[in-house]
């Protein structure tokens, strides 16, 4: 789940983390409330299973880096 705020290019960010982990987007709901972004993603790894809890931290990581807030 990402809740951020509103801005160009957030899912294509988004999707070029997903593409350099080799994830599989499985479903996705996307929300936008005025400037606000509320989206979630079921996503599997390239063996189609559900993520590690060591591929999971490794994602959020990633996706802090490339949205600029760590």
């Amino acid at each position: 789940e990402i809740i951020s705020y509103d801005r160009p290019g957030l899912l294509a960010k988004i999707g070029l983390v997903f593409a350099k982990r080799q994830l599989n987007l499985e479903q996705a709901k996307i929300a936008t409330l005025g400037q606000r972004v509320e989206d979630v993603f079921i996503l599997s790894n390239k063996d189609k299973q559900r993520l590690s809890d060591e591929e999971a931290k490794a994602l959020t990581q990633d996706l802090l880096e490339a949205l600029n807030v760590c």
